[in-house]
């Protein structure tokens, strides 16, 4: 997803919060727990339960929520409602099937068409971090996490030009999204559904082509669930140990660390690689929550050698997953409206969203028991 460059700068927001960590062995020589007087900085508070309406806007309002933007672009093909059960996004196509349905596209000729047309519809919190980023500060010694009642479903996924060399409920094809992301350093984290599993991001994008960094998706596969089912979810990032942690009803199913490369443990997982010199991500120095109903047409298929639709033109974009080198073929070159939306799309509810800054206890820069 490129070009959030413009989104980043343009996100208005609100107060700023902060976050979490890990010990940084201040206080007395001896092994007890350190009693610093420092002011507590953790919180849970619900940023939205959707009871007085879904207050959503471009980047640059006031509103609590904004939708993500690049360029002329805004990522907003839902249609919104609210009442008990929360926020309700349906897409805006309809199918043949009488189905909610994908209608974003760009041509890929146009700069970023492939993070462009990687977002359906996402709806960001309109909050602003202390480095002026939209999001939440992480702190040492604090676990920032976004939690929330989610559920959704997926229309149209096993349809369309490429379901003989697909396997069922292919994720890049079509899914709904708990987002949890840092645009400055372009990190996604997101707890991904279709309608068989649910699925870790694990994805560095490239805001230009010329990137130095690697830049990466990986979507793993993590547990699995059945279509409409509701779960209460929570990502948090441990900015001390730099790790990202996923749960579903309170029960932890991914945790990963070592943020910033690639991961040879998970190659099976990767869809995408643009190249690039792995590094250590560094602090993560802020996230923002939100929901997605995403599509990653242009993603590697390892078993065929070859991606689906290219969704870019610019030269040596993409790289083979297997060798992190070389180029890449599609299927199809040019991406047309029906090869990117052939009637699939999806349906998300969330209840509300909880954002937290839960404090660590630590002694001498390990946990206390």
């Amino acid at each position: 997803m490129l070009l959030w460059s413009a989104f980043i700068t343009a996100v208005a927001a609100i107060p700023a919060l902060e976050r979490k960590g890990h010990g940084h062995g201040h206080g007395s020589n001896n092994d007890s727990c350190t009693t610093a007087e420092e002011p507590d900085l953790s919180y849970r508070y619900v940023y939205d339960d959707f009871s007085k309406g879904f207050d959503v806007g471009p980047g640059n309002s006031s509103s609590k929520w904004v939708y993500f933007e690049s360029g002329q672009f805004t990522g907003n093909d839902g249609i919104e409602t609210t009442g008990p059960e929360g926020l309700t996004v349906v897409n805006k196509g309809v199918s043949a099937k009488g189905e909610p349905a994908f209608t974003s596209w760009v041509p890929n000729t146009l700069p970023g068409a492939d993070n462009i047309n990687h977002v359906k519809y996402m709806a960001l919190t309109n909050h602003k971090a202390s480095s002026g980023v939209t999001g939440f500060d992480t702190k040492p010694g604090y676990i920032f996490s976004c939690e929330g009642r989610f559920s959704a479903e997926l229309y149209g996924i096993n349809d369309g030009p490429f379901k003989d060399v697909a396997p069922p409920n292919y994720q890049p094809f079509g899914s709904a999204h708990f987002c949890f992301a840092d645009f400055e350093k372009a990190w996604i984290f997101h707890l991904g559904h279709t309608n068989d599993r649910y699925w870790a991001a694990y994805e560095r994008l490239a805001y230009t082509p010329d990137h130095e960094y690697a830049s990466f998706t990986y979507v793993i596969p993590i547990g699995k669930r059945k279509p409409c089912a509701e779960a209460l979810l929570r990502v948090e990032y441990d900015r001390d140990l730099q790790e990202v942690a996923w749960f579903v009803n309170n029960e932890e199913l991914f945790r990963i660390g070592d943020l910033g490369g690639y991961k040879d443990e998970f190659a099976e997982h990767i869809i995408m690689d643009r190249g690039g010199t792995p590094e250590k991500a560094g602090d993560i120095n802020q996230i923002a929550c939100g929901v997605g109903l995403l599509s990653t047409i242009d993603a590697f298929n390892l078993n065929l050698g070859k991606g689906y639709v290219k969704l870019t033109t610019a030269p040596g974009y993409y790289k083979d997953p297997r060798t992190h080198s070389g180029n890449v073929t599609f299927l199809e070159d040019v991406a047309t409206m029906e090869n990117q939306n052939w009637g699939q799309g999806g349906k998300l509810r969330l209840r509300e969203l909880i954002v937290a800054n839960r404090k660590k206890e630590m002694c001498r820069g390990r946990k206390c028991k």
